[in-house]
């Protein structure tokens, strides 16, 4: 069984590469198994992203807004769940060094964009794009951990 896995950083800047500890990093999707939800980028400061291109965005320190397409279930009963989708838009400062993972509200009938700022030394490891591999090979029941939840 293959997995598919996203290519590297994808620099979201002109000019030459920075080290990662001088840029920002934004994942390009993100989203929480227990409160049911998926988040995923499709557009950053108002250039169009293919999110499963890439396992994160380096981006430069300063105000960034994005679009993301977020997928979270309404309700379940027994073995029948209702999935909902919408459209957000967030905006953030991004701060040199900081690692960012997209999030969402889902509250009563509204859903809200955000981000999740994870401090600096966030291990690529626990970036949502490089943990979905890894979950895809385990049973679904199954929980990793890795010491990447309880950095949120």
């Amino acid at each position: 069984m293959g997995v598919a896995c996203a290519t590297g950083p994808a620099y979201w800047y002109s000019g030459p590469a920075h080290p990662r500890d001088d840029d920002a990093v934004l994942s390009p999707s993100g989203g929480d198994l227990q409160r049911h939800f998926t988040v995923v980028i499709i557009a950053l400061d108002g250039r169009p992203l293919e999110a499963s291109s890439t396992s994160e965005l380096r981006i430069a320190p300063g105000p960034h807004a994005f679009r993301a397409r977020v997928k979270f279930r309404q309700y379940a009963t027994g073995w029948a769940q209702t999935w909902m989708e919408a459209e957000v838009h967030a905006s953030f400062e991004a701060r040199r060094g900081h690692t960012y993972l997209p999030d969402a509200v889902v509250a009563g009938s509204g859903v809200f964009g955000n981000v999740a700022d994870m401090g600096v030394d966030y291990p690529a490891t626990c970036l949502p794009s490089q943990r979905a591999g890894i979950a895809r090979l385990l049973p679904p029941t199954a929980e990793i951990n890795d010491g990447c939840l309880a950095r949120r």
